[in-house]
């Protein structure tokens, strides 16, 4: 085998891995915004009653009172809910939304790690930052929600 015909072949392999890379990227992208599309849609927007407990730890102010509860929701002048701070089964959740009841930035602590999305006023996910385990990683989404670029370090290194 000559030195061109083993260039070439080495060409060849290096395209071929770098259409499966491109296409692992983007189906852990879709992978990611489906199940964060899944996990905002079980927002609850319902008022959440609290209670006022009185705690002394060396971590709390000098009045030692704390609220305590499973959610908050923070309401505008007309009574919209704008803003969701509540405990799921995967973890606490934040929530903000628009004007017009439509979330645009979910911040949610996992088991696996922190996870960031940025929505945009039609509902689709436009950004998205995580943290998992494996390591760190980035989704850039067009206007359809498909992933167009994305940066991670998840396994082996950056890509």
């Amino acid at each position: 085998m000559t030195v061109e015909e083993r260039l070439e072949k080495v060409e060849r392999e290096l395209a071929t891995a770098k259409r499966r890379n491109q296409r692992l990227l983007i189906a852990a992208g879709l992978l990611l915004g489906i199940s964060a599309l899944a996990w905002l849609s079980t927002v609850n927007t319902s008022p959440v009653l609290a209670q006022e407990v009185n705690v002394k730890t060396p971590a709390i102010t000098e009045s030692g009172n704390i609220i305590r509860a499973n959610g908050f929701v923070l309401e505008d002048a007309e009574g919209r809910g704008r803003a969701v701070l509540e405990m799921m089964a995967g973890g606490p959740r934040l929530g903000l939304y628009d004007e017009n009841g439509q979330i645009r930035v979910a911040l949610v602590a996992f088991e696996d790690g922190p996870m960031l999305a940025l929505i945009d006023e039609n509902g689709e996910i436009r950004d998205t930052l995580v943290s998992y385990k494996g390591g760190p990683a980035l989704g850039l989404y067009d206007d359809n929600g498909k992933i167009r670029a994305g940066l991670d370090m998840i396994t082996g290194g950056p890509r």
